[in-house]
């Protein structure tokens, strides 16, 4: 099960549909006029990314996103996914949709930065 607490309540969908994550490297390229080139090494940036939320009743999703509207910092845990547990900010778009292949369960799609 997962959970993302905020600031006015907590979100349980009722399952992670998606979740996709990336990062970016942080190293600096120096490329003199002559010489070879240097790099400066350091560590691999938070993730960001697109997590998607499945909710088999509308006003649980329509709940979800007015909750996850509201600017702050969200809390992500999951039993049966630890590894995806952050805290992050929303960030870029958030959609919701009826399902196309069920059509009666809806999905919420959140755009998110990690901040720590």
């Amino acid at each position: 099960m997962a959970t993302i607490t905020t600031g006015s309540g907590t979100i349980t969908p009722d399952l992670v549909l998606g979740y996709q994550a990336a990062s970016d490297t942080r190293n600096a390229r120096h490329s003199p006029l002559t010489g070879p080139a240097s790099f400066t090494l350091r560590g691999e940036g938070l993730r960001a990314g697109t997590l998607q939320l499945l909710f088999e009743i509308d006003t649980a999703a329509y709940a979800a996103y007015a909750q996850l509207a509201v600017p702050g910092v969200f809390t992500l845990a999951s039993t049966e996914e630890p590894e995806i547990g952050m805290k992050f900010a929303r960030d870029g778009q958030m959609t919701i949709a009826l399902d196309s292949q069920l059509l009666k369960k809806w999905v919420v799609s959140v755009g998110f930065q990690e901040i720590e």
